[in-house]
């Protein structure tokens, strides 16, 4: 429904509890913003792509993973962009 999208394999288990598995394909819609809470692809300048949940705190963007194993991440807007949200995962079985 509009708008540029483009897929990206998953790497890492960070998602693993919304779904997301390492070796799925997720379909990412480009858009610089997300709604809180919303599942989005996040470059982190510092330490590469990443999916995640995002909110909004104060000046702070943090990034939650949906697997306890992996602490929130608190990053500013300077140090990271937003590159899509995540709208569609595929996983091949078998």
């Amino acid at each position: 429904a509009g708008g540029d999208y483009f897929w990206m394999r998953v790497e890492g288990d960070s998602m693993i509890n919304a779904g997301i598995h390492p070796g799925d394909l997720v379909l990412v819609r480009r858009q610089p913003f997300v709604e809180n809470g919303q599942i989005a692809v996040v470059d982190i300048f510092e330490d590469g792509v990443v999916i995640k949940q995002v909110y909004r705190a104060g000046n702070r963007l943090v990034l939650i993973s949906a697997n306890p194993a992996y602490m929130p991440m608190s990053v500013s807007p300077e140090n990271c962009r937003i590159i899509g949200l995540v709208r569609e995962i595929r996983r091949r079985i078998a």
